[in-house]
C-alpha cells in the first residue's frame, strides 16, 4: 500500500498498517514479548479478578495485538470488544 496521501503527505496509517502486517507472522516468537504479556494478564486477574463478573463483565481490548492478554482473561468475563487501528481510520 501507499505511504503517502494524494497530496505527497507522508501518510501513517498506512505506513503503520504495513508495518504491523509485516510484523505479525513473527510478533508472537519473541520470547520478552511473549513473556510481559502474560505477566500483564496475571495481573489484571490478581487486581481485578475478583471485580469481573462473568455474566456482566466486558472488556475492550484496544491496540491488542495477536490477543495474548486476552487469552488469559477470557474466561472471567462476558465479551471482549476487539478494536483495531486500522478500524480506527
Amino acid at each position: 500500500m501507499a505511504t503517502t496521501t494524494n497530496d505527497g503527505q507522508h501518510n501513517f496509517i498506512e505506513h503503520n498498517r504495513d508495518h504491523f502486517d509485516k510484523s505479525a507472522e513473527v510478533y508472537d516468537n519473541h520470547p520478552l514479548k511473549t513473556s510481559i504479556a502474560n505477566k500483564c494478564a496475571e495481573s489484571i486477574l490478581e487486581k481485578l479478578g475478583n471485580e469481573f463478573d462473568k455474566e456482566k463483565t466486558e472488556l475492550m481490548d484496544f491496540a491488542c495485538g495477536t490477543g495474548d492478554i486476552v487469552v488469559v482473561v477470557i474466561n472471567v468475563i462476558i465479551n471482549i470488544l476487539h478494536t483495531f487501528y486500522n478500524h480506527c481510520a
